[in-house]
């Protein structure tokens, strides 16, 4: 089954090729700067507000403009990940201001 999709995706890559672009995207440096920005975030201040913040611009810099999807997607995200993570796998993380108010 893998094989045949694979196929496909050859056959069809070859029938019609994608555009090739010369030159990147602004939203595309955007993502970069604001993962470097989570990186920081999430050393300095906290894990989860990295999240908040990445999620928040990265969809907004990639079209979404409406304010409250924004923050639901910033607010749902973190939410789930902390979740799947604390409650599902049993991974603790590390300490910081949205987290300590969790573990304390």
């Amino acid at each position: 089954f893998i094989i045949l999709l694979t196929s496909l995706v050859y056959y069809l890559s070859i029938k019609n090729p994608w555009k090739k672009n010369e030159k990147l995207e602004k939203p595309f440096f955007l993502t970069l700067l604001f993962f470097i920005l989570f990186v920081l975030t999430s050393i300095f201040l906290d894990f989860f507000l990295g999240i908040a913040v990445l999620s928040f611009f990265v969809s907004f810099f990639w079209g979404e403009k409406r304010i409250l999807y924004l923050i639901l997607v910033s607010i749902i995200f973190p939410s789930i990940v902390f979740i799947f993570f604390e409650m599902i796998l049993g991974l603790r993380f590390p300490a910081g201001i949205i987290t300590n108010f969790y573990y304390n």
